[in-house]
């Protein structure tokens, strides 16, 4: 085991855990809060729908935070997993990025007035969607340190299992028949014994667990897709612990580790020193800024950061506004790309709508959806959606 090189790691991520909980402004210093990125009572609130016995809800398509052991790095936004999740309004798009002072002084006119074409009002989105690139970055870090570093810690030198549960696991998966179909009062048994298996085997803590296993179970025990095959049942239950796989405790392991989380943290580090100045200064014309709506109103809603083509950052930002009849979309350039914004000012709808539709599916990991408007949209585009499978410019569909 490489024990020097893992407490210089447990250094570095210990610096990290110092500044993880403050304000996003720097100067600030005091603790962050829980607050929406997105208008809980503008925009959410009018996405939530009935949707069987989970009651209101709306779908949260996120990018999960993981750690690439076989690249031996943190995951991108390009390559994380993918899910689509249920959840209600309070709970959804809320990140710890804001005081609770500067949270409210900041945000009141986006989550209380009708949207307003400004300087101030377009960075003012831009801004919260920048906070929130760096608050799941810095959670991905997190991730790392109290999941992943702490197991390492635990296990053989040489090789060994992230979480020796597995093979209990597997075992109980592997009774299951692969033609056989599963009802739904069948299933319930078999989780709750898969669960207590984990429960007293799993390495890390089992409040973590619990949450991260009860999400991802819940995508594929809705009592209406029952009964299944043994052999998709089994397919699915699986692909929850892939990713505890057994891993190679290497010097190499470590350094592009430490490297990767070095390099996050700097590229955060460099995006606050551009975009808090401006906004303390109120320089707001420091990002170009893109807004055209789309004209209706569409159940779906979101802000992230994404890349463009030459690898520089964008913002998205784009809501249903009921009293425009429009959705809103907003994208700003933190470079100043003003050539690819002027070149999404002179598309015709058809190009921009496919353009959005590719940057949301591709990149987006802050959006959400009237589950019937996710009903509404084609199945082939259902399963790009899903599977994460869209490169930045596809001419062949929108989700609009």
């Amino acid at each position: 085991m490489p024990y020097k090189k893992l407490n210089q790691l447990q250094k570095l991520l210990k610096n990290f855990e110092i500044k993880k909980s403050l304000c996003f402004i720097d100067e600030c210093k005091l603790q962050s809060i829980g607050s929406h990125s997105i208008s809980e009572s503008r925009v959410l609130e009018h996405l939530q729908e009935k949707d069987g016995k989970h009651g209101l809800a709306l779908l949260h398509l996120e990018d999960k935070p993981t750690v690439d052991f076989k690249l031996k790095k943190l995951s991108s936004y390009k390559n994380q997993e993918r899910q689509l999740v249920r959840k209600g309004k309070s709970k959804a798009s809320v990140f710890y990025g804001f005081c609770n002072k500067h949270d409210p002084d900041l945000f009141y006119q986006l989550d209380n007035e009708t949207y307003k074409n400004n300087s101030k009002i377009n960075f003012l989105h831009a801004y919260r969607a920048y906070a929130l690139y760096v608050s799941n970055s810095n959670n991905q870090i997190y991730l790392f340190q109290n999941k992943v570093l702490e197991s390492i810690k635990s296990i053989n030198p040489e090789a060994a299992k992230i979480n020796p549960a597995l093979t209990e696991v597997s075992k109980l998966i592997n009774q299951i028949p692969d033609d056989i179909l599963i009802g739904f009062e069948e299933m319930k048994p078999l989780i709750e014994e898969i669960d207590e298996t984990i429960r007293k085997n799993i390495l890390i803590k089992e409040s973590d667990l619990k949450e991260s296993f009860n999400e991802q179970l819940s995508q594929f025990t809705d009592e209406n897709s029952f009964p299944i095959t043994g052999f998709l049942f089994k397919k699915n239950l699986q692909s929850i612990f892939d990713s505890s796989s057994e891993i190679e405790v290497s010097d190499e392991l470590i350094t592009n580790l430490e490297e990767a989380i070095k390099l996050r943290t700097k590229e955060n580090d460099w995006l606050k020193s551009i975009i808090n100045p401006a906004c303390l200064n109120e320089n707001y014309n420091e990002l170009k800024y893109l807004s055209r709506p789309l004209n209706t109103v569409y159940g779906i809603t979101g802000n992230f950061v994404f890349r463009g083509t030459n690898n520089d950052f964008l913002s998205l930002t784009f809501f249903p506004e009921y009293e425009s009849g429009k959705t809103q979309v907003i994208i700003s350039s933190l470079e100043n790309n003003e050539t690819f914004l002027s070149q999404l000012n002179i598309m015709d709808d058809i190009q921009y709508k496919t353009l959005l539709s590719s940057i949301i599916i591709g990149q987006g990991t802050n959006v959400f959806m009237k589950p019937s408007f996710f009903e509404s949209i084609d199945a082939e585009v259902k399963a790009m959606i899903l599977e994460k499978k869209v490169s930045f410019i596809q001419k062949s569909f929108n989700i609009f």
